[in-house]
């Protein structure tokens, strides 16, 4: 008797079963299909969110420090932390043909980690793309 409640067809948000409709139905209804994809969508929604609310405290460090960094100053690196700096969130690298060092970039600006020194912070007119 358990086995013939197993083979049945069950929804995948209420877990009712399903008895109508086409063979590969998933839903019992319109209702638990929403639900169903609004939940599994929010989780996604919350991790972009949260991604993007860093890159964006990120920007506004860079673009508070950006004006003492001019003339190739370093500025140290736990000021910037202080202020909510997270180095693990950027957009993408830019590889300095000289050096090899990584520049890491962000919107329009571009950082560079000098553990030693702290971070310099280039702007995008600043021509970093071409380093």
């Amino acid at each position: 008797m358990a086995e013939l409640f197993e083979n049945q067809k069950r929804c995948l948000q209420s877990h009712l079963v399903i008895n109508n409709g086409r063979a590969d139905k998933k839903f019992y209804s319109i209702k638990y299909k929403n639900a169903y994809h609004n939940e599994r969508n929010r989780k996604k929604a919350l991790v972009f969110k949260n991604d993007d609310k860093h890159l964006h405290k990120n920007w506004d460090v860079l673009n508070m420090y950006y004006e003492q960094s001019l003339g190739n100053e370093y500025i140290p690196i736990i000021p910037l932390y202080q202020q909510g700096f997270d180095p693990s969130y950027y957009c993408g690298t830019v590889r300095i043909k000289n050096t090899g060092e990584t520049l890491y970039v962000l919107y329009n600006y571009a950082f560079l980690i000098d553990h030693a020194e702290g971070i310099k912070i280039y702007f995008k007119s600043d021509g970093f793309h071409r380093l």
